[in-house]
């Protein structure tokens, strides 16, 4: 198992080698490039390497050269990726899900043979940390939550009722285990859910949002929530409880980020 100190290293040797490639950090504010640029996209997690780019036929030599350097295994089009599994149509779109690793959850949680749920959480439901019927389990209430918490790349629907329920993870109590407990009963009966991707007619941007002014019993905070839609794909979304409160966070932890996420670099063909 590799540490913290050599994942780092290994990044930085990745890096390293792309450069000696001819290739540049693209960073740009604008999304949209010229057709004519080629951009390569390579997403770096532990001794898994994904390798895209705007243009199939010139994704092959990059490869090629890294192999030369670090002996990839090509396993040919992307099927499955750190618990994303990807499917391709015959429209050129493509629909990711994590129906095994919302099985594995269910298992790990012994919730797979639990009646199903229409709904993630109980509609006007309201959760409050005050209360002495605590969860002894704590570990196995963070470690869920935080499984919940990754599921949500592919499952939007879920976003709202586990940003709830992460809001105890320091002292959870029964009520907030019960509600983890209704998220895994709707996850029963919603294996298959996910996100499609892939080419539109429209390309027109949709945005939608909402707010629930002060519905927080504790503190009285408001949570609001959007979704970014270009064309029939969606781009962006999140549920937030308060927005500076996140870029507060975010800035304590920035340095660890290479050691929890993915990191994806971006390259521009010099």
């Amino acid at each position: 198992k590799l540490s913290d100190d050599n994942y780092l290293l290994w990044h930085l040797q990745v890096l390293a080698g792309i450069r000696g490639l001819g290739l540049e950090p693209f960073i740009h504010q604008n999304p949209l490039v010229p057709p004519q640029i080629f951009l390569l996209y390579i997403l770096v997690y532990v001794d898994d390497i994904l390798i895209t780019g705007s243009n199939g036929s010139q994704i092959q030599d990059p490869i090629c050269q890294l192999n030369k350097q670090f002996s990839l295994k090509d396993l040919g089009d992307l099927s499955y990726f750190v618990g994303i599994e990807v499917f391709r149509s015959p429209v050129s779109s493509l629909f990711l899900t994590q129906t095994k690793y919302t099985r594995d959850l269910l298992l790990r949680t012994n919730m797979m043979a639990a009646k199903s749920l229409p709904t993630p959480m109980f509609p006007g439901l309201k959760l409050s940390s005050q209360g002495t019927d605590f969860f002894e389990h704590v570990t196995l209430y963070r470690s869920t939550v935080g499984a919940l918490q990754y599921l949500t790349i592919t499952r939007p629907d879920i976003a709202y009722s586990v940003n709830k329920v992460c809001q105890f993870m320091q002292r959870p109590l029964q009520s907030h285990w019960t509600a983890v407990k209704r998220i895994l009963r709707y996850l029963c009966g919603t294996l298959d859910f996910g996100i499609s991707l892939g080419n539109s007619p429209s390309l027109n941007l949709y945005g939608y949002c909402d707010a629930d002014l002060g519905s927080d019993p504790d503190d009285h905070c408001s949570t609001s929530g959007f979704c970014w839609f270009f064309g029939n794909s969606p781009v962006l979304g999140a549920p937030r409880n308060n927005l500076w409160s996140l870029v507060a966070v975010l800035k304590q932890n920035i340095g660890a980020l290479p050691m929890l996420y993915p990191i994806c670099y971006g390259f521009v063909l010099c």
